[in-house]
């Protein structure tokens, strides 16, 4: 006999930069989004991401989220993103985008930390961001 147990799938979880190649001290979108399914509203959703060594956020950072559920904290130049606080309904998604920048020549793997929420652990996302010689960067210099 069935108990009337009903269980829900966790919300996905994603990660990407875009464009996912740049030039050093240029700069890139990072987004996270977050879908839930069919079911149930999920509540408590929560995640933090170190940036690799190499990588940080821009100064501004330029967050864009435009939920009314959740806090995205982003330090102007930091290294760390986290979320919490989110709710989504059944079907219902939200992106979180911040700018991220580096000068050194590299393949740098992000892999967030795990997304819970009060419907279980979701797991990390990871996406690749290239900074390559072949891209042109900038830089900003102020002359007095």
């Amino acid at each position: 006999m069935l108990s009337g147990l009903i269980t829900y799938a966790q919300p996905t979880f994603t990660t990407s930069f875009s464009p996912s190649t740049i030039g050093p001290g240029s700069s890139s979108v990072l987004s996270y989004t977050v879908t839930n399914g069919p079911g149930s509203t999920v509540r408590d959703i929560t995640f933090t991401n170190t940036l690799p060594a190499g990588v940080s956020l821009t100064n501004p950072a330029n967050i864009v989220f435009t939920e009314s559920d959740g806090t995205v904290t982003a330090p102007d130049g930091g290294s760390t993103i986290s979320f919490s606080g989110g709710k989504l309904g059944t079907g219902a998604s939200l992106t979180i985008k911040v700018n991220v920048t580096s000068s050194t020549v590299a393949t740098y793997t992000n892999v967030t930390g795990d997304l819970t929420s009060s419907l279980g652990n979701s797991g990390t996302a990871t996406a690749d961001l290239t900074v390559s010689s072949d891209n042109l960067g900038f830089s900003k210099a102020f002359i007095k």
